[in-house]
């Protein structure tokens, strides 16, 4: 499609053609509308001279209808939507672009891929993923009806002592009241959660809470029967 068959004008060109409009009626120097339209007095003469040898259909862009000069060769898109389909299927697009150049010599910008995979529905922008639920936690009554637990499963006496399970208790974010025990690992394997035996411990050493929140696990125990 050339310039002479275009059928409709973007917002930039509408713009475009009242400023040339303005020069035409003495209204504007060719200086003042280059400066309003961001490109040199040369170029605004140009555009000038297109629209009195075209008229406004002059003013819209000749590269309309013509394929762009940054396009990916015949068949590459494919090969390389191919290639992530059969071996970095759970890749993302960084990823993926580094093991096409590394590996198969196909080198594309990491945009390019990203772009391909989410037209292939191999990738979800961020944007257009589904938010997360988080369970809303509100406010207790009183101090220590909540309890948060949490703990670490590791070697923290290297070989110097049997393993263990630190597990720490605190009754809220601003309180500086906790309480701290050690589970061994190997009846913290045996239980669903560290927490279970440690919930005991706790009991002994303060008040009886309402609920028990744990959130790595996602467990939220209630005490109330």
């Amino acid at each position: 499609m050339t310039a002479l068959a275009a059928e409709f004008f973007t917002l930039d060109e509408v713009n475009r053609l009242k400023i040339i409009q303005d020069v035409i009626d003495r209204r504007l120097t060719t200086q003042m509308a280059a400066h309003r339209l961001g490109i040199s007095d040369r170029q605004c003469r140009r555009l000038l001279a297109r629209y009195r040898e075209d008229g406004p259909l002059g003013m819209t862009s000749r590269r309309r209808g013509k394929s762009s000069n940054n396009q990916l060769p015949q068949g590459l898109a494919a090969y390389a939507l191919n290639i992530i389909r059969e071996r970095y299927n759970d890749f993302g697009p960084t990823l993926a672009c580094e093991k096409l150049s590394e590996v198969h010599g196909v080198h594309l910008s990491k945009e390019t891929v990203r772009k391909l995979m989410t037209q292939a529905s191999l990738w979800v922008p961020r944007k257009q993923r589904a938010p997360k639920i988080q369970q809303p936690r509100y406010r207790r009554a009183c101090a220590g009806e909540l309890i948060q637990i949490d703990g670490c499963d590791h070697h923290w006496f290297e070989n110097r002592g049997p393993g263990g399970v630190p597990m720490v208790t605190a009754r809220g974010r601003a309180s500086g009241d906790a309480f701290y025990a050690v589970t061994a690992i190997e009846l913290a394997r045996q239980l669903p959660c560290p927490c279970v035996e440690f919930s005991g411990h706790h009991l002994s050493y303060a008040m009886e809470p309402v609920v028990f929140a744990n959130e790595l696990h996602q467990i939220l125990v209630s005490l109330i029967k």
